[in-house]
């Protein structure tokens, strides 16, 4: 279940980026369609993970892809709406996308490792 609903939110995202595309010909980009891949890279390379392992993510893993895919969608509309050039609305994703992260221990989640975590909870 938890992969159908990654599966959906990258869907809405996609369609987020084709709104992209077209903002981004308006402002003269000459391959806005490449902004499909920049933005998928931008996702790989700020939790620090290889590119087609999605299908082997546990639903931890994809709640965090998502959660990102959201905070994408989510603030390329609000910067379009602002009229933000479409380069400087990368740059401000992607800070947005490393605040995200410092919160989490992205190498604890998508370690290669195979480890059990104790988690101690003061009592």
């Amino acid at each position: 279940m938890q992969r159908k609903n990654s599966i959906q939110i990258r869907n809405d995202e996609t369609d987020i980026l084709k709104i992209l595309t077209t903002y981004a010909r308006k402002q003269g980009s000459k391959s806005p369609e490449k902004l499909y891949m920049v933005y998928t890279k931008l996702v790989y390379k700020t939790l620090n993970i290889e590119s087609g392992l999605r299908g082997q993510f546990n639903s931890h893993q994809l709640s965090i892809i998502a959660t990102i895919e959201i905070l994408i969608a989510q603030t390329v509309i609000e910067l379009i709406k602002e009229n933000i050039q479409y380069k400087k609305i990368y740059q401000i994703v992607k800070q947005k996308l490393q605040s995200f992260v410092g919160l989490i221990s992205v190498k604890e989640i998508y370690s290669t490792d195979i480890e059990l975590y104790n988690i101690k909870l003061a009592s």
